[in-house]
Protein backbone atom coordinates (compact mmCIF):
# COMPACT_ATOMS: atom_id res chain seq x y z
CA UNK A 1 0.00 0.00 0.00
CA UNK A 2 0.77 3.42 -0.32
CA UNK A 3 2.11 5.66 2.57
CA UNK A 4 0.36 8.43 1.33
CA UNK A 5 -3.47 8.61 1.11
CA UNK A 6 -4.82 9.61 -2.52
CA UNK A 7 -6.46 12.93 -2.92
CA UNK A 8 -8.43 13.66 -6.52
CA UNK A 9 -10.28 16.17 -8.06
CA UNK A 10 -11.80 14.80 -11.26
CA UNK A 11 -13.85 16.91 -13.96
CA UNK A 12 -16.39 13.59 -14.23
CA UNK A 13 -16.92 14.49 -9.89
CA UNK A 14 -18.25 18.45 -11.26
CA UNK A 15 -21.04 20.22 -12.33
CA UNK A 16 -21.08 21.68 -16.27
CA UNK A 17 -21.02 25.89 -14.90
CA UNK A 18 -18.96 28.43 -15.17
CA UNK A 19 -17.40 29.12 -11.57
CA UNK A 20 -16.75 32.65 -10.97
CA UNK A 21 -15.93 32.36 -7.28
CA UNK A 22 -13.80 30.03 -5.66
CA UNK A 23 -14.81 26.09 -5.16
CA UNK A 24 -13.44 23.34 -2.77
CA UNK A 25 -13.57 20.34 -3.21
CA UNK A 26 -14.51 17.27 -0.90
CA UNK A 27 -10.55 16.14 -1.28
CA UNK A 28 -9.31 19.75 -0.22
CA UNK A 29 -8.62 21.27 -4.00
CA UNK A 30 -9.07 24.87 -4.55
CA UNK A 31 -10.73 26.07 -7.84
CA UNK A 32 -9.66 29.20 -8.21
CA UNK A 33 -11.69 31.54 -10.38
CA UNK A 34 -13.17 35.35 -10.40
CA UNK A 35 -15.61 36.95 -12.50
CA UNK A 36 -13.58 38.54 -15.17
CA UNK A 37 -11.37 34.97 -15.07
CA UNK A 38 -13.58 31.70 -14.93
CA UNK A 39 -12.95 28.02 -14.83
CA UNK A 40 -15.48 26.64 -17.12
CA UNK A 41 -16.54 22.90 -16.31
CA UNK A 42 -17.46 21.67 -19.73
CA UNK A 43 -18.79 18.68 -21.14
CA UNK A 44 -16.24 17.13 -23.51
CA UNK A 45 -16.46 17.18 -27.01
CA UNK A 46 -15.15 15.25 -30.50
CA UNK A 47 -12.49 17.94 -30.39
CA UNK A 48 -11.32 16.80 -27.11
CA UNK A 49 -11.34 13.34 -27.59
CA UNK A 50 -9.33 11.09 -26.92
CA UNK A 51 -9.76 11.62 -23.42
CA UNK A 52 -9.13 8.51 -21.95
CA UNK A 53 -6.61 7.81 -18.78
CA UNK A 54 -5.78 4.11 -18.38
CA UNK A 55 -9.30 2.70 -17.97
CA UNK A 56 -11.19 6.44 -17.20
CA UNK A 57 -12.95 7.73 -19.36
CA UNK A 58 -13.75 11.58 -19.18
CA UNK A 59 -16.71 13.11 -20.15
CA UNK A 60 -15.58 16.36 -18.64
CA UNK A 61 -13.21 19.18 -18.35
CA UNK A 62 -12.00 22.21 -16.57
CA UNK A 63 -11.39 24.91 -19.19
CA UNK A 64 -8.86 26.92 -17.34
CA UNK A 65 -9.66 29.87 -19.87
CA UNK A 66 -6.07 31.60 -19.86
CA UNK A 67 -2.59 32.11 -17.90
CA UNK A 68 -3.33 31.40 -13.96
CA UNK A 69 -1.90 32.63 -11.29
CA UNK A 70 -2.67 32.44 -7.17
CA UNK A 71 -5.87 34.00 -7.61
CA UNK A 72 -7.48 33.56 -10.79
CA UNK A 73 -7.35 30.17 -13.48
CA UNK A 74 -5.64 27.80 -11.09
CA UNK A 75 -6.09 24.56 -8.69
CA UNK A 76 -4.68 24.04 -5.38
CA UNK A 77 -3.94 21.30 -2.95
CA UNK A 78 -2.11 21.47 0.37
CA UNK A 79 0.48 18.95 0.08
CA UNK A 80 3.51 17.48 2.46
CA UNK A 81 7.11 16.87 1.20
CA UNK A 82 7.58 13.68 -0.82
CA UNK A 83 4.28 13.03 -2.07
CA UNK A 84 3.30 13.45 -5.93
CA UNK A 85 1.19 15.90 -7.58
CA UNK A 86 -0.23 14.36 -11.23
CA UNK A 87 -1.49 16.62 -13.81
CA UNK A 88 -3.69 15.31 -16.59
CA UNK A 89 -3.79 17.90 -19.25
CA UNK A 90 -4.12 19.14 -22.52
CA UNK A 91 -4.00 22.07 -24.62
CA UNK A 92 -7.76 23.48 -26.08
CA UNK A 93 -6.04 24.06 -29.69
CA UNK A 94 -4.01 21.66 -31.70
CA UNK A 95 -0.92 23.66 -30.80
CA UNK A 96 0.50 22.21 -27.53
CA UNK A 97 0.98 24.43 -24.48
CA UNK A 98 2.75 24.43 -21.21
CA UNK A 99 0.96 23.68 -17.73
CA UNK A 100 2.92 24.74 -14.89
CA UNK A 101 2.69 23.96 -11.61
CA UNK A 102 3.68 27.06 -8.53
CA UNK A 103 4.53 27.19 -5.11
CA UNK A 104 2.53 29.33 -2.85
CA UNK A 105 5.18 32.27 -3.32
CA UNK A 106 4.11 32.45 -7.01
CA UNK A 107 7.11 30.42 -8.41
CA UNK A 108 6.94 28.08 -11.22
CA UNK A 109 8.47 24.80 -9.61
CA UNK A 110 8.12 22.06 -12.36
CA UNK A 111 6.35 22.47 -16.10
CA UNK A 112 5.67 20.44 -18.28
CA UNK A 113 3.36 19.91 -22.17
CA UNK A 114 -0.14 20.16 -22.11
CA UNK A 115 -0.41 18.18 -25.40
CA UNK A 116 -2.29 19.66 -28.09
CA UNK A 117 -5.86 18.58 -28.11
CA UNK A 118 -6.41 16.04 -30.68
CA UNK A 119 -3.78 13.72 -28.79
CA UNK A 120 -4.06 11.47 -26.04
CA UNK A 121 -3.89 13.59 -22.38
CA UNK A 122 -0.68 13.90 -21.11
CA UNK A 123 0.61 13.44 -17.24
CA UNK A 124 3.00 16.05 -15.43
CA UNK A 125 4.27 14.12 -12.80
CA UNK A 126 6.36 16.34 -9.85
CA UNK A 127 8.11 15.32 -6.63
CA UNK A 128 6.52 17.81 -3.54
CA UNK A 129 10.17 19.02 -1.99
CA UNK A 130 8.17 20.99 1.06
CA UNK A 131 5.18 21.07 2.41
CA UNK A 132 3.15 23.74 1.32
CA UNK A 133 -0.10 24.62 -1.15
CA UNK A 134 0.72 24.53 -4.83
CA UNK A 135 -0.97 25.33 -7.73
CA UNK A 136 -1.80 24.22 -10.96
CA UNK A 137 -1.90 26.34 -14.11
CA UNK A 138 -1.91 27.55 -17.62
CA UNK A 139 1.32 29.61 -18.69
CA UNK A 140 -0.31 31.79 -21.19
CA UNK A 141 -3.18 30.34 -22.85
CA UNK A 142 -6.58 27.87 -22.34
CA UNK A 143 -5.84 23.95 -21.09
CA UNK A 144 -8.36 21.85 -20.13
CA UNK A 145 -7.65 20.01 -16.79
CA UNK A 146 -8.75 16.58 -16.52
CA UNK A 147 -7.71 15.41 -13.28
CA UNK A 148 -4.97 16.46 -10.55
CA UNK A 149 -4.10 13.88 -8.09
CA UNK A 150 -2.05 13.80 -5.28
CA UNK A 151 -0.58 10.71 -3.35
Amino acid sequence: GSAFAEKYVSANDLDVKDLSTNVTTEDGFVLHSTADKPIKIQANDAKASPSTVGNETFTKRINLGGAGNLTSRSISIKAKAGETLKVYSKSTADAERVVNILNQDGEVVASGPAVGRANAIGELKFKIPAAGEYYVVSKTSGINVFEVVLE
